[in-house]
């Protein structure tokens, strides 16, 4: 599908737009789901700067802070794997999550 980045907001083929509080630095779909990674002031224990919205605009997740604080880092790569959404932290980890619930499949560090 179709969509452009402006800036914080991305507009939908649906002709909706979606405005995130810091801009987008990478952007892509997945089975119908927009997965946007914003670019955060820079803070290597914030990783709360991937979310997705679905085609109408919709929120659909935003990754929380995850584990202990150690392993808590922000991401700095997104991509597809499939079906799945790729997150990549800049610990090195990469987490595969269901592209419409956000939930983790796995998680693993790139050899």
């Amino acid at each position: 599908m179709e969509f452009k980045v402006k800036g914080n907001t991305i507009e939908l083929p649906s002709g909706k737009s979606v405005a995130f509080e810091y801009p987008i630095s990478e952007a892509i779909e997945v089975d119908g789901v927009f997965v946007v990674r914003l670019r955060v002031p820079v803070d290597p224990m914030l990783n709360e700067n991937v979310c997705a919205v679905d085609s109408d605009g919709c929120s659909l997740w935003c990754v929380p802070p995850i584990g202990p604080l150690l392993e808590r880092s922000r991401f700095v790569r997104i991509g597809n794997a499939g079906s799945l959404v790729r997150l990549i932290n800049v610990d090195g980890k990469t987490f595969d999550l269901e592209a419409r619930s956000g939930n983790v499949v796995s998680a693993y560090y790139r050899r």
